[in-house]
């Protein structure tokens, strides 16, 4: 948490949900849900789900991510419903050096708390040449672009500590290891404390391997959110009493002090609806915050004008 100008803002400890918004996002092939579609060629889709929506980003810097103008030597490519079966995204790469990552990036269109996105088949083939590669994954979030922690952990059925997690990232140990891409010992669950509306899953081969790879994939089931509840609020300044200005039965030039506002979403603006000049008597002052989510709140603080003259 921050102070800006009487503003309080934190971003970092939510860790509450709107009550019944708890989502799944599901692929292709499910049984229940969005059953969302991505077909080979695709970089970018937008989906709909639970009432919000979902944008996701193919972001491929090195041209590795496996399409019709990619394939691998398998003969297939990133796509829903494919060699790993329907509920699955199949997420394939190839390529020519360590360290060329293809990312998904997921944009929200409300302020989500991500609770579980498992990533199976982290495996390996330890040697040298295109058969051979390292599965490699980083994890990342933010809300409006200020960095929001991930959390990264061995899938909960997992029953050894073969993948090895590094701040936000794991890989595999590179020792010839392979799983069967439902083996939760092949799997890792990122989740996040904090709001967010991107996270971002960037997939490369590891630094380990020599580099080429003709194809190395991973598995995305369906992943569960639920809607930030923002918690928005706001506390008046206290209430004053002021004098009329000498000569008048006004007052002008009042100060009223800051407002104190707090946001799990972050602060867009606080204003009050105070318009000078003051009669004598009392009038109440509406202050407002608006989050970045939209969302309001609202105090009163009063001023009193006293004629000290009369």
């Amino acid at each position: 948490m921050y102070l800006l100008f009487g503003i309080s803002i934190n971003f970092l400890n939510a860790q509450s949900c709107l009550p019944g918004s708890n989502i799944d996002f599901t692929w292709e092939g499910a049984t229940s849900g969005n059953q969302a579609v991505w077909n080979p060629d695709d970089v970018s889709n937008t989906y709909t789900v639970g009432g919000t929506s979902v944008t996701i980003n193919l972001i491929d810097p090195f041209d590795q991510n496996t399409d019709t103008g990619n394939p691998s030597d398998y003969g297939d490519y990133t796509e829903s419903n494919s060699f790993y079966g329907p509920g699955y995204l199949s997420y394939q790469v190839t390529s020519t050096a360590t360290g060329q990552e293809v990312c998904l990036e997921h944009n929200f269109s409300v302020p989500i708390i991500l609770q579980e996105y498992s990533v199976f088949d982290i495996d390996d083939n330890v040697g040298i040449g295109e058969q051979t590669f390292q599965d490699s994954v980083r994890f990342f979030a933010d809300y409006n672009g200020t960095d929001i922690p991930v959390n990264i952990a061995l899938h909960p059925n997992s029953t050894n500590n073969i993948i090895r997690i590094t701040g936000q990232s794991a890989a595999a140990p590179y020792t010839n290891v392979a799983y069967a891409h439902t083996d939760p010992n092949g799997a890792v669950v990122a989740s996040t404390n904090g709001v967010i509306n991107s996270f971002t899953i960037c997939y490369s081969n590891g630094p380990l391997d020599d580099g080429p790879s003709n194809s190395h994939a991973l598995a995305i089931p369906l992943f569960n959110y639920c809607e930030a509840d923002c918690e928005t609020s706001i506390t008046c300044p206290s209430d004053i009493t002021v004098s009329t200005n000498p000569g008048t039965c006004i007052a002008t030039g009042v100060d009223f002090g800051n407002a104190s506002a707090s946001s799990f979403c972050g602060i867009a603006s606080v204003i009050n609806n105070a318009t000078e000049p003051y009669s004598v008597g009392t009038t109440t002052i509406t202050w407002t915050v608006t989050d970045e989510a939209g969302n309001t709140a609202t105090c009163e603080q009063t001023v009193t004008v006293e004629d000290t003259e009369a």
